[in-house]
């Protein structure tokens, strides 16, 4: 017998894919989409069975080839197959690089028949809370409708989850598996208490902090155990699964669904094309969707529902208020908290609460600057500021948020060698320092990717947060969303400005769901809650219908500036990204291609930029873009023409940086 083997290797630029003859020992391994190790010149690689039984269409000259080995582990079924590629031809990515997410990281099964401890034991307290009508309502409409795609539009605190749970154990009580997917690992902690409080059934969990061994033992007890609920990030769309019934995706809106590496799938849309695969039904869920999936519910494509009001009746949503940076400046004050948010700070501590502070950068300062010629510390590979840092140990250092660059602080001007040296900007480590020197006695903590680098941070800081071992936690966006902290009743945005004016067109979205969706935190409990956004920008209209949290008319204003440019969702969008360490031949092969898609593509639009980061690790970055309806007969006719081998395409890209 021969097969067809795919391999992690390409062979005049193209994907190999080579034949091999399969030993009589190994045949009754033989599957679509098995494991199969394989020699190449002297090395052996692990690939993956494309084809069965092919013979040759003539008599070869050589002798195959054998296959060295097949583990006995199961094969990718048939659909894994077709969504693979799908998912390949669609994000124009290498078909192995899509199946390899679909199988164990170990190639073969070590398998441990222990279940991997979660939140370790769960009491059992009370089960499934009831349903409000309204609740009630949206279930039962989901699980009889024959439509697979839902959006449930939902106001913070509106009992979404709640929702979620129902569905799930009415999976569950077909026989079918569920899939919670959450857009941060930080939400992971509350939404496994919840569903196996709620259940009380094995759930497993899959993200990116667990380690290879955790995840290959999750991966194997959702292959053989078919564990009814699974909770994790994006990638968890590929275990493996049996009898899948049910996919939700909560915060839909958020771009970490959006994979920045190869291959560069949004879930939402991976999820969508299973519903036609099997069948599956898929729940979005968010109070803020993002303006893709709203559009889709207006237009047919997705059945929407409403939750207009927060679960319990004393809930309601939080009062925001505005402060103007400026004002407090005339007023001679240039303290990081505005006369209001220190006002209010003292009142939370004061009645024994709990605040949110939050700050969209990370680091003490966002770049230090001379004070006598101007000169900015910048990162050498990079040409881009360098943010000052500060360490428990009290050392101090410069780094790079592109390439990771470490860097001592300068005592003196590299141009001008001036001693004034000053600091500009602020970061999460500077609020942190300025809170406690107003409130010495505060218990403290900061969530942001420099405090949250060991296994267990996300579910340590949940923890203190619930057990009110502490008064306030300062973060970056991973601290705005989905949080459910009872004794939370203010949130503080320190700088609302940052991304602001980001030259791309999704920045006021990002920007009026965030802010909205940071506001959420607040009042989730007995107590009314409160939140004071910190602005030098008050008039700018995502803010001002952020203070409302009123998502319609942001809608409605954003929708129709979209549509006046044709950007997404009126059209489809590609980003192409070429890098060289010479910027005069990036720049050249970018107008170039410009050029082509212009000759090619009919009803396009094409543009041509350096990238927002135009330098970064020594290479240039050039990018071009097309809009237009259906991308990929020009895609096909590019990758035809061998134009985009040098090239990283991005189909539906989360930005335009």
């Amino acid at each position: 017998m021969n097969v067809d083997v795919l391999l992690p290797l390409k062979i005049n630029e193209v994907e190999a894919r080579l034949t091999y003859q399969v030993p009589e020992t190994l045949k009754k391994n033989v599957a679509l989409g098995q494991l199969a190790q394989v020699p190449v010149k002297d090395k052996k690689y692990w690939g993956i069975i494309v084809e069965m039984g092919k013979e040759p269409t003539k008599k070869r000259s050589f002798a195959l080839k054998e296959v060295l080995e097949i583990p006995e582990s199961p094969a990718l079924k048939p659909w894994q197959m077709e969504w693979a590629g799908w998912i390949a031809h669609y994000y124009r990515a290498p078909l192995f690089k899509v199946l390899s997410m679909m199988l164990p990281k170990a190639k073969k099964e070590k398998r441990k028949k222990e279940e991997i401890k979660t939140l370790g034991t769960i009491e059992k307290k009370g089960g499934l809370k009831a349903l409000t009508p309204e609740q009630k309502e949206i279930v039962d409409e989901i699980l009889k409708s024959s439509q697979k795609k839902f959006l449930i539009q939902g106001v913070t605190g509106s009992g979404k989850t709640e929702i979620y749970v129902h569905l799930a154990r009415e999976m569950q009580q077909q026989g079918k598996q569920s899939l919670i997917l959450v857009p941060e690992i930080s939400l992971t902690p509350q939404l496994i208490r919840y569903f196996k409080e709620a259940l009380q059934c094995p759930i497993a969990v899959l993200h990116s902090r667990r380690t290879l061994a955790e995840r290959d033992r999750e991966w194997w007890r959702i292959e053989r155990e078919k564990t009814p609920v699974v909770i994790g990030s994006r990638s968890a769309l590929f275990a493996p699964w049996n009898e899948l019934g049910l996919i939700v995706i909560d915060e839909e809106h958020e771009t970490s669904y959006k994979q920045d590496q190869t291959p560069r799938y949004h879930a939402r849309e991976t999820a969508f094309k299973l519903t036609e695969l099997l069948g599956i039904k898929v729940v979005l869920g968010s109070a803020t969707p993002s303006l893709e999936s709203r559009y889709k519910s207006e237009s047919g494509g997705i059945e929407r529902f409403s939750l207009t009001t927060r679960v319990h009746a004393h809930q309601s949503l939080a009062e925001v208020q505005l402060v103007d940076l400026r004002e407090e400046l005339k007023k001679g004050n240039f303290s990081i908290f505005s006369e209001e948010l220190y006002k209010k700070l003292e009142q939370t501590f004061t009645a024994n609460h709990q605040a949110i502070l939050f700050l969209n950068r990370r680091g003490n300062a966002s770049s230090v600057l001379c004070r006598d010629c101007g000169q900015s510390s910048a990162c050498k590979a990079c040409e881009t500021p360098l943010t000052h840092h500060k360490l428990k140990t009290g050392m101090e250092r410069m780094v790079c948020h592109h390439c990771g660059r470490i860097d001592t602080v300068p005592e003196v001007c590299s141009k001008c060698h001036s001693h004034r040296i000053k600091f500009i900007g602020i970061g999460t480590q500077r609020v942190e320092e300025d809170l406690q020197k107003c409130f010495p006695t505060l218990r403290i903590l900061r969530a942001d990717k420099d405090s949250t680098q060991h296994k267990d941070s996300f579910e340590q800081l949940y923890q203190k947060l619930r057990n009110h071992e502490v008064d306030a936690v300062i973060g970056t966006q991973m601290i705005g969303k989905g949080w459910d902290i009872p004794n939370v009743t203010l949130v503080g945005v320190i700088l609302a400005d940052v991304g602001l004016h980001l030259p791309d067109f999704r920045a006021s979205e990002r920007n009026f769901q965030l802010l909205t969706q940071v506001a959420g935190r607040a009042g989730r409990g007995d107590h009314p809650g409160e939140v004071v956004i910190q602005t030098y920008n008050p008039e700018n209209l995502s803010l001002k219908w952020a203070e409302k949290q009123d998502y319609e008319s942001f809608y409605k204003e954003e929708i129709t500036h979209r549509k006046a440019l044709n950007y997404p969702p009126f059209s489809c969008m590609v980003k192409f990204t070429i890098k060289n360490k010479e910027q005069k031949i990036c720049s050249a092969k970018a107008l170039q291609l410009e050029k082509k898609i212009k000759e090619v593509g009919l009803k396009t639009e094409v543009a041509c930029a350096p990238a927002m980061i135009a330098k970064k690790n020594h290479h240039y970055y050039w990018n071009v873009f097309l809009w237009t309806l259906d991308p990929q007969p020009i895609l096909n006719k590019l990758e035809k023409e061998g134009l985009l081998k040098e090239w990283q395409v991005d189909v539906d890209p989360i930005s335009t940086f």
